[in-house]
């Protein structure tokens, strides 16, 4: 045939015809979809892409019906989306879809990060992250920061993103151990904690989020020591797990009020009211006597400076006691979790000099962490440091040492709870109602005094928003 000569018609109608797959161009999409550049769907009030985003959809002019561009019929897609309220159409509208876990693609994706990352980052979004979270207080919010916004972080500030990593690394051992070995697990915590180091070090304003983030989460990754065969329990390692609890402190405390609130992290650190003056009908009488004496004694007695801590930090132990004979629930877990937030500075300086009253204190305290030992981060400390304290105190201890000995002996939580209330007939009663505790729940300042929200401080330009703590699961 001459390449030159027409196609005959007849031949061509032979030929087999496909058709053009059907495209819809979006002419009419919303300002947001527009400057990203991305496909918008045109749906009114909101498109999919601004509710997955969570930002706010709005279009250059009145919507018109989305048709496929082959015609005036409405596409399929066009049938199914919810109409805005104020629309005159009779189409049958859906529920709203589901929020997914991440709002955002990253805008920071580290170049060395593997497979196994990504297998880690999908395991704290759909797992670790639920261990810090309560339904309780502002949960919804929480919950929020915990799945989506600290992964997002994460994916913006590296350091936060070691840390996400180490922790679904901690938890993964603890929860299937054959999907890790505890090498990586050990190179990932040390990643975590230089990095982490160096970024408190340079304290850029930009990454004040990841620290606020990063002090919360470094709490379960500091806690996987408890749980190594080679960590002896004659090291007594609560004592600088307590430490990196107070550690919380000295981060947000670098951190003007103003500052940490645009982060964002705020409802994070939460915590409770103690009542200590209720607290102490209900100090058990053997500890009582310990310091009572120890008062009498006045100067001779080489933990005489010591005596008003001591008087304090009995009052804290018996906050929680008042709060289990109430019943456990939300509230006590987060006292218990929280404790080595409220404790005077004295007695953090008796616990580090182990002076023997202040680590029977410590001892005695330990049996409420049992209590939480569904928590996979708090599992196993009290057995273990409490058969630490009973060997380095010695015999000579034994007297103010018969519950926290009789507990580390207990199995379970309902064992545990009775060997606290002196109730071998103890049951679980239900939780009181969650108003109750969403009437108690407080912002503390630095005198322990509860203030109201938005400003959890009595002056806000002060670093004094220190004293707020985070809150856990329960």
């Amino acid at each position: 045939m001459d390449p030159t000569q027409a196609p005959d018609p007849e031949e061509q109608s032979k030929k087999p015809y496909h058709a053009k797959r059907p495209h819809r161009k979006s002419r009419r999409g919303c300002r947001a979809c527009k400057s990203r550049k991305v496909k918008c769907d045109e749906v009114r009030p909101a498109c999919r892409n601004c509710v997955l985003r969570r930002e706010d959809c709005t279009y250059a002019s009145s919507p018109e019906p989305a048709c496929s561009s082959g015609g005036g019929t409405p596409s399929p897609q066009a049938l199914e989306i919810v109409s805005s309220p104020r629309s005159s159409s009779s189409i049958r509208s859906r529920s709203p879809l589901p929020t997914p876990t991440l709002l955002t693609e990253p805008h920071f994706r580290p170049q060395d990060m593997s497979l196994f990352d990504m297998k880690l980052m999908w395991w704290y979004s759909t797992a670790s992250y639920t261990t810090f979270y309560t339904d309780w207080g502002q949960s919804t919010r929480t919950r929020a920061i915990l799945r989506e916004d600290i992964p997002q972080r994460a994916f913006e500030t590296p350091f936060l993103m070691d840390i996400v990593l180490c922790m679904s690394a901690c938890h993964m051992q603890s929860h299937t151990p054959q999907q890790i070995s505890p090498t990586s697990v050990a190179a990932y915590r040390a990643r975590a904690f230089a990095s982490y180091r160096r970024a408190i070090e340079e304290r850029r304003p930009s990454t004040y989020a990841g620290m606020l983030a990063g002090s919360l989460l470094l709490i379960a990754i500091a806690s996987q020591t408890f749980r190594e065969a080679e960590s002896a329990a004659g090291d007594l390692y609560i004592i600088d797990w307590m430490m990196v609890w107070r550690g919380i402190g000295t981060v947000v405390g670098l951190i003007s009020y103003a500052d940490a609130r645009d982060t964002g992290m705020l409802p994070l650190f939460l915590r409770p009211a103690v009542d200590v003056n209720a607290g102490a009908d209900y100090i058990p009488q053997d500890l009582q006597a310990m310091v009572s004496s120890l008062a009498a004694a006045g100067d001779d007695d080489e933990d005489a400076p010591y005596v008003e801590c001591y008087q304090m930090t009995l009052r804290y132990i018996g906050g929680l006691y008042r709060e289990l004979h109430r019943g456990p629930g939300p509230i006590l877990h987060l006292q218990t979790v929280t404790w080595f937030t409220f404790l005077p500075s004295e007695f953090v300086a008796a616990v580090r000099l182990r002076r023997s009253r202040a680590l029977v204190l410590l001892a005695n305290y330990l049996p409420f962490i049992k209590l939480l030992e569904e928590t996979w981060w708090l599992k196993g400390i009290a057995d273990r440091e409490i058969a630490g304290l009973l060997r380095h105190l010695g015999p000579d201890w034994d007297h103010v040492m018969g519950m926290p000995r009789a507990v580390m002996m207990a199995e379970g939580r309902k064992e545990t709870a009775r060997i606290l209330l002196g109730d071998p007939d103890w049951e679980q009663q239900a939780i009181i109602e969650r108003e109750k505790y969403l009437c108690e729940a407080a912002w503390i300042d630095t005198e322990d005094e509860p203030v109201d929200p938005p400003l959890p401080v009595k002056n806000p330009e002060e670093t004094t928003w220190n004293r707020i703590v985070p809150k856990m699961e329960y």
